[in-house]
């Protein structure tokens, strides 16, 4: 039996930390200087389908923008791992930092004291290690510092918790209102060499 919300039948159940909602998915990317490079809102209850999207949408801002100004790595949390994302992802770049799903690290990582398999590393496997070198913690630490206070200040200093408007374009066009009163509150100039991350 289908559900619909007759207020706003676009809208999805989403779940979240503190249980189920009505709403909608949004999305933002950054650099590291903390300039939000693109905002979507999607239907979508998980993050998964949304890496590939992003990174598109983001490289067409920045190419946009300047023509100068490139990506120099993408950082993501686990919420958009897929074996098929890092699959699909161009190798031309940006490189790709994105945290393995809990599912891999119980069931695909490889157990200590046995030789490692002959057979090619998965995309997967070669992620984690990537993670797990200096480089990589390093890097993958500014996320943290990066796309989070992004979104705490936008839910806790704007005080944007819920949509005021109804439907998936005009959610999109409020979120994206919502990004640039972030960015009047921002300092700074154009990215040197940008850094996209989101949450």
């Amino acid at each position: 039996m289908l559900k619909v919300n007759s207020t706003d039948p676009e809208s999805r159940i989403m779940k979240t930390a503190k249980g189920h909602l009505q709403g909608y998915n949004a999305q933002a990317a950054a650099s590291e200087d903390r300039i939000i490079l693109s905002a979507e809102v999607t239907q979508d209850c998980n993050d998964k389908k949304q890496l590939l999207p992003m990174l598109k949408r983001t490289k067409e801002n920045l190419a946009a923008a300047d023509r100068t100004h490139r990506m120099g790595t993408l950082l993501a949390d686990a919420g958009y791992f897929s074996r098929k994302n890092l699959e699909l992802a161009d190798s031309a770049g940006p490189e790709l930092l994105v945290a393995v799903s809990s599912e891999w690290k119980t069931t695909g990582r490889r157990t200590g004291g046995g030789a490692p398999s002959s057979s090619p590393q998965s995309p997967a496997s070669v992620m984690e290690e990537k993670l797990r070198s200096p480089g990589g913690k390093e890097l993958y630490r500014k996320r943290g510092i990066t796309i989070e206070p992004i979104f705490g200040h936008i839910k806790e200093v704007l005080g944007f918790r819920r949509f005021m408007r109804r439907g998936l374009e005009a959610c999109g066009n409020e979120w994206k209102l919502m990004c640039m009163a972030h960015k009047a509150y921002v300092h700074g100039t154009q990215p040197a060499q940008a850094m996209a991350v989101w949450n």
